[in-house]
């Protein structure tokens, strides 16, 4: 069995034993909670290609011509709120299994979800996670710096994790003591969507969290030959409390 493979395992037997063994009013005690305010913004824009007949343009007799064009619709949606994320358990490959909730205008209760040690997410898509925990989650990965150089001006890169293509960079920009400052960078795509992704995060390497995460994304979806969506998306995470934290 691989590395991945034991991991995949091991954490979700974790995630079996912890559902299967707290009780509907019973809640595992976490080993760690974390909170971070949240802002959030994203717009989206659907655009429709169209053909049809025209007015002449050139005023050259009264007859139409053909023509194309896009007609686009457009979406908002703003949040503010406070993403709360109870690390219930970690597995001796690195994984993290966490109970993340978002609550804000749009509030979603706690999902369950694993973390992988390279920031791979996992949870039952039958329950929504927020955008905050998608986008924050995978910041809490225990491979995120470990056993990397972290020194100004020093890189990686971090495969997107199948059936997705492309890769993440993550280039150190600045260090203080045990506070490094990393820029991210990269593109995923699946089929019939793209995802552009950049990002700026002050990293305390010591408690292995983000301080805070400014990110901007843009996802395109393809949903029709002639039909597409493309979100554009801006989030701010600040840590306001962690039961780790340095007292």
């Amino acid at each position: 069995m691989t590395a991945t493979r034991r991991a995949l395992a091991a954490a979700a037997a974790a995630m079996l034993l912890l559902t299967v063994g707290a009780s509907a009013t019973e809640k595992p005690r976490p080993l760690r909670v974390l909170v971070f305010d949240i802002t959030y913004n994203a717009r989206a824009t659907r655009a429709v290609k169209t053909s049809g007949m025209v007015p002449n343009a050139h005023g050259f007799g009264t007859h139409n011509v053909a023509g194309t064009g896009t007609a686009e619709q457009q979406a908002d949606g703003n949040d503010r709120g406070t993403l709360t994320v109870d690390v219930i358990a970690a597995t001796a490959e690195g994984a993290l299994v966490v109970d993340a909730a978002f609550e804000g205008l749009r509030s979603q209760p706690a999902v369950r979800v694993v973390v992988f040690r390279d920031g791979r997410l996992s949870w039952n898509p039958a329950q929504p996670l927020s955008p905050a925990g998608v986008r924050v989650l995978p910041l809490l990965a225990r491979g995120l710096v470990s056993e990397k150089d972290v020194s100004p001006g020093s890189s990686w890169t971090v495969a997107a994790p199948p059936p997705q293509k492309g890769e993440l960079t993550y280039r150190v920009l600045h260090v203080d003591g045990d506070r490094a400052t990393i820029e991210i960078e990269g593109t995923r795509r699946t089929s019939g969507s793209d995802e552009y992704e950049h990002a700026n995060t002050l990293y305390a390497t010591d408690l292995l969290t983000p301080l805070s995460l400014a990110i901007d994304a843009r996802i395109r979806r393809q949903i029709g030959v002639d039909d597409s969506l493309t979100t554009d998306a801006h989030l701010v995470a600040t840590l306001v409390s962690d039961t780790f934290a340095k007292k």
